[in-house]
């Protein structure tokens, strides 16, 4: 570790452990993991017998008054699990740290882990250093939500890329859609179908509509995964309400017909994501934003508003949230 490195994880911990200890709560087992954007701190906190950890993590007064002790250093969230006096502290780094390491290499390193899963998708780099891989077909489809120029369309490469570099039976029996309406992607030899026109993506949506009811009735034909990437929604939303029900057709029973959506919008509103459809997308990544409303509209917590670097999102699935930074795909 540099010596840099050093005094900030040193006056982390020690600005963690005095913040707690002003409110008459003692860590104990401090464990420091280090990542690209952040330091962790995991601990085991001594508190009054019959206190339950959900009152020391959600106390109101409690909890504001540790924010302001922690956040005159940097973006800092704090959780707890439920009946556990386990605390883990999150902090951004003063001099965060590039990952020079590519999709490619990473489905090639962890092959081995890769044999059981059916779509494989590296979604970045998280605690220790260690790439965070997904199988696409577990966790179902997937929201995007963050501020401009913070990551999302590299993220879509960076799972676009992750089918085109997995195991060949992966790779050759999937079919990758990207639907970009701003049209400044250009093709990639990593998309089977680059749609831009509103005739173009209303045609193919129409098309898997029809897919997935043909799915329905036949099974085998779901061997055969479809992934679709929609980089910014609300291009060709706002234009035509006929394009938002499809795409709630398509979340609603795509899943157990082998189609997979992976959707981002700029701006970030109900509007974008009204209830049905954000009801039938149970797995959420959210980057920077600033507005705590935005946050909460995908994640179902402000945790958002804290990330402080480029291409640094919160990952939730099953209420769980991991803080991962992803891998530059594009330069």
């Amino acid at each position: 570790m540099k010596n840099s490195d050093f005094d900030e994880v040193s006056f982390l911990r020690r600005l963690v452990r005095e913040a707690f200890e002003s409110v008459k709560l003692m860590p104990r087992e401090i464990k420091t993991i280090k990542a690209p954007s952040y330091y962790a701190f995991e601990f085991l906190l001594d508190y009054e017998r019959g206190k339950t950890i959900s009152s020391v993590r959600f106390h109101k007064a409690m909890d504001e008054y540790l924010l302001i002790e922690l956040y005159s250093y940097r973006g800092v969230i704090l959780r707890a699990k439920n009946g556990e006096p386990k605390i883990r502290v999150e902090s951004s780094r003063q001099h965060p740290e590039s990952i020079n390491i590519g999709i490619k290499t990473i489905m090639h390193s962890y092959k081995e882990e890769l044999k059981d899963m059916s779509l494989p998708i590296v979604l970045g780099v998280g605690d220790n250093y260690k790439p965070m891989i997904i199988d696409l077909a577990n966790v179902g489809h997937i929201l995007v939500g963050g501020a401009t120029c913070q990551g999302k369309t590299n993220l879509l490469h960076a799972f676009a890329q992750s089918i085109y570099y997995s195991p060949r039976k992966v790779s050759e029996g999937c079919f990758v859609y990207y639907i970009d309406p701003k049209g400044v992607e250009g093709p990639r030899p990593y998309f089977d179908f680059y749609l831009t026109t509103m005739e173009e993506i209303r045609k193919e949506l129409e098309m898997l509509c029809d897919k997935i009811e043909k799915r329905m009735n036949d099974t085998q034909l779901s061997r055969y995964p479809i992934m679709v990437l929609i980089d910014d929604l609300a291009d060709f939303v706002i234009t035509d309400k006929y394009f938002m029900d499809m795409l709630v057709r398509i979340a609603q029973r795509g899943h157990w017909a082998g189609v997979h959506l992976v959707v981002t919008s700029i701006p970030l509103s109900s509007q974008m994501f009204p209830g049905i459809l954000k009801g039938n997308i149970p797995t959420r990544i959210c980057f920077r934003v600033v507005d705590k409303y935005e946050s909460r509209l995908v994640l179902d917590t402000p945790d958002a508003t804290l990330l402080s670097q480029q291409g640094e999102m919160f990952f939730s699935h099953n209420g769980k949230l991991t803080r991962l930074q992803t891998i530059k795909t594009l330069e």
